[in-house]
């Protein structure tokens, strides 16, 4: 079969496959995975993961599918759910095995990431560019039980299995391309079930595609049936719609601005955006001055790109077109979905660690200059990770012994064994209930909501939905407000700081007395007295 001179496999750069570069590949992920561990193990789970775990720690894969489907309480389609799922019953129930699908997505980005570099640079820019990723702050979803770090690897393992099928357009048959177009399907449909927002993994590959379309003049059949198989997966993320009901009237983002364009680039770099707006702003300058830069030398590079490969133009396209992910995805979520976290988007960090990798790759010529790069490095991502490390072990110190009850509360629990603690949120109950001391027992704790409470005071009732959907499968007790309000005399756990205290805004309103027991759980354990308030029992309209 005859092809064009565009149709060629691009001219690769000689590739290094000494035991040198193996041994430093290996030792790269080697210690990737040594630094998330160690972080994973003093990190305490967040209200997110807890939504996650105590759906994924289910005791069968129907079980969490069938939540996923009905009453979920984390709003992800099931692949992601599913991994978590296998991954706890193999190491047990508990935060590493929670976060191991995200940790293995994250070396799943630095391999793809490598493979891509080696086919387009150099060895040395490769080595670099999977260091590259944990020196960002994306490094932190490598330690967290979601799927945006799974994604992550989807993302980039799409871009290389497309590159590598594309190269080679006049080998139909050849086992490698038969290879990457299965990797391409796979990573497109897993990035669509792993996550709402997985089918922006479409946005490189539809303009690569079409640019080398029309650059060869022909359609690849193959590549075109992979991409919409993969899309095709969309079709089974619709059976999933009906969960999600029941949160869309009072969700708790219920509007997008422009602002999360600007967030989505800089938390990929700036750890959760904790940074000094002057420091936010020199962040924005060195963004715009690179983005003019490339803008620059691509100018000057017109007859070059004018010799390229359709597959390495359309690479080009694909890079450009996942910078703009942050873009897309206010699109998606100011027009369609109403909803958007700046995290669903972080796979824009792919296009500017493969670019500083290649613009690196002629000075990587200097043996002394790529090893002084690789040890700035590492140095760096080692001691930001090691900082990370030490803020996490002592705010895991100061939250368990904030969790320590008083010796009035552990008598007030004794003495009444039937007696509930009643926290304002499910978050307080899931934290509370998995790391509370012996003396305070989960199955003690019990979680209050009300819709229109919640609505009229919070805004939203995403908490109130939440505790509804988990009293189908979870142990723990759900109560009204109205019935809390029927008690005479009950326990609340007034955590006045959460942002959730909606509860303790309603009794102030009323001039409701309440009693202080003791500390407990971070907070001061009340008691509530609804004895002389007139219809006490009536719910917050």
């Amino acid at each position: 079969m005859k092809t064009s001179a565009t149709d060629a496999p691009p001219a690769a750069p000689q590739r290094d496959s000494t035991i040198a570069v193996r041994f430093a590949f290996a030792g790269i992920l080697l210690w990737t995975l040594t630094l998330a561990l160690v972080w994973s193990h003093q990190r305490l789970m967040w209200n997110d993961e807890f939504l996650s775990f105590y759906t994924d720690s289910l005791p069968t894969a129907q079980q969490v599918i069938h939540v996923q489907r009905y009453t979920p309480i984390s709003l992800d389609p099931p692949t992601y759910h599913l991994l978590s799922h296998f991954s706890m019953k193999l190491l047990g129930p508990g935060p590493i095995a929670l976060r191991m699908p995200a940790l293995a997505g994250f070396l799943l980005l630095q391999v793809s990431l490598f493979a891509l570099l080696r086919r387009v640079s150099t060895a040395r820019a490769a080595l670099f560019g999977m260091a590259l990723p944990v020196l960002t702050a994306s490094f932190r979803f490598a330690v967290e039980g979601r799927p945006y770090a799974w994604l992550l690897g989807l993302y980039a393992l799409a871009l290389f299995c497309w590159l590598s099928a594309a190269g080679r357009p006049g080998y139909t048959s050849s086992l490698a391309r038969r290879l990457s177009l299965v990797g391409l399907f796979c990573a497109i449909a897993l990035a669509i079930t792993s996550h709402y927002f997985g089918l922006l993994i479409l946005v490189p590959l539809l303009p690569a595609e079409l640019i080398r379309t029309v650059r060869r003049r022909t359609v690849d059949w193959p590549m075109i049936a992979t991409m919409a198989a993969g899309a095709s997966a969309l079709a089974l993320v619709m059976f999933f719609k009906q969960g999600l009901v029941p949160y869309r009237q009072h969700y708790y983002i219920n509007f997008v601005s422009l602002h999360a364009i600007s967030r989505g680039y800089r938390d990929l770099f700036l750890q959760d955006g904790r940074a000094s707006n002057a420091m936010q702003r020199l962040f924005a300058l060195a963004m715009l001055a690179a983005a003019l830069w490339i803008a620059f030398r691509l100018r000057g590079k017109r007859s070059e790109l004018s010799k390229a490969t359709s597959a390495m133009l359309g690479f080009g396209i694909a890079l450009i077109a996942l910078a703009m992910l942050p873009i897309f995805g206010y699109l998606v979520g100011r027009f369609v979905t109403h909803t958007m976290e700046v995290r669903y988007v972080v796979a824009s960090l792919i296009p500017f660690i493969i670019a500083l990798a290649v613009a690196s790759g002629k000075p990587f010529r200097s043996r002394p200059v790529f090893l002084l790069a690789m040890s700035v490095t590492v140095f760096l991502a080692t001691a930001s990770v090691y900082s990370r490390i030490r803020n996490e072990r002592d705010h895991a110190a100061t939250v368990r012994a904030r969790l320590q009850p008083s010796a009035s509360v552990i008598a007030r629990l004794r003495s009444n064994p039937a007696e509930h603690l009643y926290v304002q949120s499910t978050g307080e109950l899931f934290l509370d209930a998995y790391y509370a001391p012996t003396q305070v027992p989960a199955d003690r704790l019990a979680v209050i909501y009300d819709r229109p409470a919640e609505v009229s005071i919070l805004g939203n009732d995403t908490d109130a939905v939440t505790a509804e959907n988990a009293s189908h499968f979870l142990p723990f007790a759900t109560v009204r407000y109205q019935d809390f309000k029927a008690q005479p005399m009950p326990l609340l756990v007034n955590k006045e700081t959460s942002g959730m205290d909606w509860i303790g805004k309603d009794l102030n309103l009323q001039h409701v007395p309440e009693y202080v027991v003791g500390d407990a759980l971070a907070s001061h354990i009340v008691q509530v007295d609804f004895r002389n308030v007139p219809n006490a029992a009536a719910a917050v309209r």
